[in-house]
């Protein structure tokens, strides 16, 4: 089972994405979301166990630091 963290600014992208992995890969459970970057960087502060892979369009530049 993967521990997945949605990272995203946009919050159609993310509320899509959440539906898709949801739907669609049994193997996933999502354990979190975030809005930015610096959220994301915090949420993988806490939570352990998560593989990340994003885009590297947000904002706050921090999409490419989390890579």
């Amino acid at each position: 089972m993967y521990r997945v963290l949605l990272v995203d600014d946009e919050p159609l992208t993310l509320a899509h994405t959440r539906s898709v992995v949801e739907r669609g890969l049994a193997q996933c459970e999502i354990i979190g979301t975030a809005t930015n970057g610096l959220e994301g960087i915090e949420a993988i502060r806490r939570l352990k166990g998560i593989q990340c892979r994003n885009g590297t369009s947000c904002p706050d530049q921090l999409a490419i630091a989390l890579e």
